[in-house]
């Protein structure tokens, strides 16, 4: 009995033991909770603007925006974080919060001169940034000059397609090819409830279909977008408008994208189109909600149309087809159009078409849109025809083009391949 009863005090002791220890634990982790990030937020939303460049003094009217719009916001489970590099100023990574109404921008980090078109430095500041506010779901922006998705070197300068430009404060320009993007979006190893690029030329499928794999919904414009881009008054609380689920995330996306559209549809005026600035944008918009899940199902269905209609290199005549650049370099067409040309509206394109309505799930345009080219004139082109997704359409002139479309994924899983091109 007596070795019983040393036994029951043991384990008595060792239970008091077990429960200080967890007090303690207790009481530290409570210490620390007020420097730690909420892990229960809701969403956190990076921008992630590039505007070492023309754009430059174009950012600061955008960042007013962003902290009207937080305003509606509850940032105690929401983050917004921008990362602004300019012309005239480093980079640096802010946070707006929502303090009862004022807004308080605090600065996470400030940065060297560095170029933020760098695959190894946006990917230093996307992992800062979302692993020091984790979220249950995640937004991204990229704001910059954007030209689709034909990989650049510095030597091109207006006949260039990219995601992004740095000029480093100087005359050298450093371009972000979808390639390294999308080596960013893996690094980050997040999927993002929608990506939406303020910049032009941005629905174009060869570079959405690279990027399919890392976000559900992309929003973007198939050709150039307002010189103010996003008005973010409107476009902040779209983004933060509802928790991410597979409903209501394509909701939230939707909402993104009439946020922008909205805006400039409300404001264009088609008997003024000469008498338009920067500061009052009425030339008008385009703006494309694309399902990146419904990308890989499009592929095949042009893959069911291309080899059929195109064989050994068959000239494409272009000229009915819908162009988004006309003015420019003619390298971004209207996927919806092109497949229409080849099978002349038959039943393999009413299936097509059936694939293509399930990706692009919303575009909305005005009548007009305005061309800022050639430099120093005012252009408007005509949207009747466009369907919302850019698509390359090869040709013999252009061989250094046709070599790196070759190089894009879909052009091989589209079926472009099985062509002669």
């Amino acid at each position: 009995m007596k070795h019983i009863d040393i036994f029951k005090l043991k384990i008595a002791r060792l239970s008091v033991l077990l429960l200080f220890l967890a007090s303690l634990l207790t009481f530290s982790g409570c210490s620390n909770h007020s420097d730690e990030p909420d892990i229960s937020l809701k969403r956190t939303v990076l921008v992630y603007m590039m505007a070492d460049n023309s754009l430059s003094s174009l950012s600061g009217s955008d960042i007013d925006e962003m902290t009207e719009g937080i305003k509606s916001i509850d940032t105690n489970k929401n983050n917004l974080l921008i990362y602004i590099d300019t012309f005239n100023d480093t980079p640096k990574l802010i946070k707006l919060d929502n303090k009862n109404g004022k807004v308080v921008q605090t600065v996470l980090k400030n940065y060297p001169e560095q170029t933020s078109t760098d695959e190894s430095v946006m990917t230093s500041v996307f992992s800062t940034a979302f692993s020091t506010y984790p979220a249950d779901s995640y937004g991204l922006v990229l704001w910059s000059h954007g030209l689709g998705w034909i990989p650049q070197t510095s030597s091109y300068k207006v006949i260039s397609r990219y995601a992004g430009i740095d000029q480093n404060g100087g005359s050298t320009y450093y371009y972000l090819n979808i390639p390294s993007l999308q080596s960013v979006l893996a690094a980050t190893n997040l999927h993002f409830d929608y990506i939406l690029f303020d910049e032009c030329y941005m629905a174009s499928v060869e570079a959405l279909y690279q990027l399919r794999n890392y976000a559900d919904y992309f929003i973007g414009s198939p050709t150039e977008i307002p010189g103010p881009g996003a008005y973010y008054t409107d476009v902040v609380p779209a983004m933060f408008a509802t928790p991410s689920s597979s409903t209501t995330t394509l909701n939230n996306a939707s909402k993104i994208a009439d946020a922008y559209y909205n805006y400039y549809k409300d404001k264009y005026d088609i008997t003024k189109e000469n008498d338009f600035s920067n500061d009052n944008w009425i030339a008008g918009a385009s703006v494309s909600l694309i399902k990146s899940s419904a990308l890989e199902n499009l592929a095949s269905a042009t893959k069911n149309i291309l080899p059929t209609y195109i064989k050994n290199k068959t000239t494409i005549g272009t000229n009915n087809i819908f162009c988004y650049d006309p003015l420019r370099d003619k390298y971004f067409y209207d996927l919806e159009s092109l497949i229409k040309q080849l099978t002349g509206g038959n039943s393999e394109y009413i299936a097509w078409k059936t694939a293509f309505d399930s990706c692009v799930i919303k575009y909305q345009t005005t009548a007009t849109n305005y061309m800022s080219y050639p430099n120093g004139t005012y252009n408007f082109i005509s949207m009747n025809g466009s369907c919302g997704l850019s698509s390359y359409i090869p040709s013999s002139s252009e061989t250094s083009m046709d070599s790196n479309f070759q190089a894009t994924q879909w052009y091989t899983d589209a079926g472009w391949d099985q062509t002669g091109w």
